[in-house]
């Protein structure tokens, strides 16, 4: 059975079970116990016709008898979920966009169809007793040319709570790069005789590379390059992933 808590504040907030969480990608298993806390506000219609503000949080709480996965995990969760503002708090965090857009609504009280847009979801991709991967997915807006998206991925021991390094899953990144590299000149049909450039990417010295936002699971592990990291903002975001059966003589 489903169970659903709703508090109404200012802020709503709802606990749910970890039985019925709303990512779309359901975790590989429920290793860990955890709830999922939905925090949102908003200011406004946001029908097109006049200002409005928006937030929504979608995070997990991890309440497991080990408690020491419980806070290390937690805190890392919340740390990057108040980042954008240097909260404390997710709470927090909420309350100073809506502060910021309350101030731009009095400097600009005739602005229309300006949606302020903040939102953060975790999604977990495994919760095992091997790995916990979460991928925390952001989009927001406060004006101008464009919003911004980003993926962000992080790993931890499930049994210790321990944040997983690359260097703590793979025995040879050199390796591993090689079968990115091919894989991502593969996907995106890129021309191995040509620089990668003239074709439209910037990676440092023009050098293919993987970086260190990556997602370990059963099935394999991922990268993902997020907005302008290597390519133009037109180009969007680019993924790796990796099949464990490539990879699976350099997993430690």
């Amino acid at each position: 059975m489903k169970k659903i808590l709703f508090i109404a504040f200012s802020i709503t907030t709802a606990l749910l079970s970890n039985s019925c969480t709303s990512s779309e990608k359901k975790p590989v298993s429920n290793f860990l116990k955890f709830e999922t806390k939905i925090i949102e506000n908003k200011i406004g219609e946001c029908d097109g016709k006049r200002a409005c503000a928006q937030v929504s949080f979608e995070y997990p709480v991890f309440e497991d008898k080990n408690t020491k996965v419980n806070v290390s995990v937690n805190n890392y969760i919340t740390k990057k979920l108040c980042n954008s503002y240097n909260t404390e708090t997710v709470e927090g965090s909420v309350e100073k966009f809506m502060s910021e857009f309350k101030e731009f609504i009095k400097e600009f009280p005739d602005a229309t169809s300006n949606e302020w847009v903040m939102k953060s979801k975790y999604i977990i991709l495994e919760n095992s007793q091997k790995h916990l991967s979460l991928s925390l997915e952001q989009e927001g807006y406060t004006g101008g040319a464009h919003g911004y998206r980003n993926i962000l991925y992080s790993n931890f021991d499930p049994k210790t709570g321990d944040y997983l390094f690359l260097d703590n899953i793979i025995s040879d990144k050199i390796e591993l790069n090689k079968i990115a590299k091919e894989i991502f000149f593969e996907k995106y049909k890129l021309n191995k005789d040509e620089s990668l450039s003239s074709q439209g990417y910037s990676f440092e010295n023009d050098i293919f590379a993987i970086n260190n936002n990556f997602s370990i699971t059963t099935e394999g592990i991922s990268f993902h390059y997020g907005q302008y990291e290597i390519a133009s903002y037109a180009q969007g975001m680019f993924d790796v992933f990796i099949p464990k059966e490539k990879i699976k003589s350099i997993l430690k």
